[in-house]
């Protein structure tokens, strides 16, 4: 899923992990590639499958009343490229990135030949239940189909943190087995050009409620900064800027940066802050961790996941240690744990391809070839 936002980065993370580690990678999609900027680093470097059937069902979006829904023309497309790909190959592991694309690979029963290896964006998927999903995307009804997708036998659950995983844990407790930390890997690397200023307070993502871009905007007016925002779409961008205005803060608002230029715009960054009631894992904040002094929301529980890295605090000491940290270097104590947990995240995917070191679909190709779908 090559969009400007968590699917994307996780998608082109793993995708820069394989190409260094010299494994042979194939892309199965639901539809040809888009010619953005994020795919022209991948010209000629991997396969993108894709079905020749398609479903094109544009009336479920203006019918539902829920934020997130159930793709259904995705799960279609998706399924017929899975068809196409085992046809041909095999697989160490087949690894989804989308809830749509879990439900395509179990419709046709791949959990059950197959290593499949679900990454839990989404909070509801993972568990997370209570006080700890004060946000969701969806309704009762669709995180519930979810969760069933991911409660299956044979579907393991890839988790971006040890916080996380305990959730996981408790809430899917017949798959003790079948989940596992796998940290988020890194969506670019290389050395960014060091900036000749570096101001204000920055923040990335989506304008959305989970991720309570007002307590950011406000946060930047008590400490008297000018919010900077990386947006994935113009739409957020044009919305943030709005609530600026509304608010009487000084604004920078960019969208759809990547690679060289998303590092550089980081680097420039005099602070970062992340006030997300709820995240799966908060890559934004392990990205700025890397350039600038990030704070962080002791009241967030996902905030644990970062707390080696950045400045995990209490809501009565954000302006103050704010203010302190302002324009300051990242410490060599943070820096050291935040490449610690880099190395580390690049050591264990390499068990997602040795969990099966002999791909056993090829009972599947044969069912394929004798019997058809």
């Amino acid at each position: 899923s090559f969009v400007y936002r968590g699917t994307g980065s996780v998608a082109r993370g793993i995708l820069n992990w394989a190409i260094r580690n010299d494994y042979s990678v194939d892309v199965i999609s639901d539809q040809p590639y888009r010619p953005n900027d994020m795919f022209k680093p991948y010209i000629g470097r991997f396969k993108w499958i894709y079905g020749s059937d398609w479903n094109i069902d544009e009336i479920h979006r203006d019918l539902n009343t829920y934020n997130r829904v159930i793709n259904t023309e995705m799960v279609t497309r998706i399924r017929n490229s899975l068809v196409k790909a085992i046809e041909q190959y095999s697989y160490g592991a087949i690894i989804t990135n989308t809830a749509e694309s879990l439900m395509a690979a179990t419709s046709i029963g791949l959990h059950t030949t197959e290593t499949v290896c679900h990454i839990t964006h989404n909070e509801t998927e993972a568990g997370l239940t209570g006080a700890n999903l004060s946000r969701q995307q969806f309704a009762g009804g669709i995180g519930a189909i979810w969760q069933s997708q991911c409660a299956l036998d044979g579907v393991r659950l890839l988790v971006q943190s040890d916080w996380l995983k305990q959730h996981t844990l408790n809430f899917y407790k017949h798959k003790a087995n079948d989940i596992e930390t796998y940290p988020l890997l890194l969506t670019d690397g290389g050395d960014a050009i060091k900036p000749l200023q570096r101001y204000g307070i920055g923040t990335i993502g989506p304008v959305e409620p989970r991720k309570a871009n007002d307590v950011f905007i406000d946060f930047c007016k008590q400490m008297g900064k000018t919010a900077r925002m990386l947006a994935p779409t113009k739409i957020s961008a044009d919305k943030f800027i709005k609530k600026c205005n509304t608010a009487g803060v000084p604004r920078e608002v960019k969208y759809g940066l990547q690679g060289y230029q998303k590092r550089q715009w980081i680097a420039s960054l005099a602070l970062a802050y992340h006030p997300s009631h709820c995240e799966s894992f908060g890559l934004g904040a392990l990205e700025t961790a890397e350039f600038t002094p990030t704070i962080l929301r002791k009241d967030r529980d996902w905030s644990q996941a970062h707390e080696k890295y950045c400045f995990v605090l209490d809501d009565t000491d954000l302006v103050d240690v704010g203010q302190q940290l302002y324009g300051q270097a990242v410490s060599n104590t943070h820096k050291e744990a935040w490449q610690a947990r880099n190395n580390q995240a690049e050591l264990q995917w390499h068990n997602v391809a040795r969990k099966n070191s002999n791909p056993i679909n090829q009972t599947w190709k044969q069912m394929l070839d004798q019997d058809g779908l």
